[in-house]
């Protein structure tokens, strides 16, 4: 199942299609060019930047997964995936990623 943060990050290009491409992930629907930010499932890297499109495969069919962040187009993902990890320090003064998102 796919849970979608209430503080969701949102990259410019995504911020006035927030709700399409919402809509799109949760209806199968192709959305070419939007990628979803995750934590990492291998627990070695911080977090995975998900092309929507593959959000339908069955790789991540059943699995539960946390969307932090929605983008459009791969450069803005690790931009925002920055931006959320200055975010965390910003508060925290730790780089405790997977601990400020738990």
């Amino acid at each position: 199942m796919i849970v979608w943060r209430r503080d969701l990050y949102l990259g410019e290009g995504a911020r006035d299609q927030k709700w399409k491409i919402i809509h799109n992930v949760r209806k199968h629907k192709l959305q070419l060019g939007a990628y979803v930010i995750v934590l990492s499932v291998n627990g070695k890297d911080t977090f995975d930047l998900i092309p929507t499109y593959m959000l339908s495969e069955n790789s991540y069919k059943g699995r539960d997964i946390e969307v932090l962040g929605i983008a459009l187009g791969k450069d803005e993902a690790c931009e925002l995936a920055r931006q959320m990890i200055q975010d965390v320090f910003d508060r925290t003064g730790d780089v405790n990623i997977r601990g400020y998102f738990s």
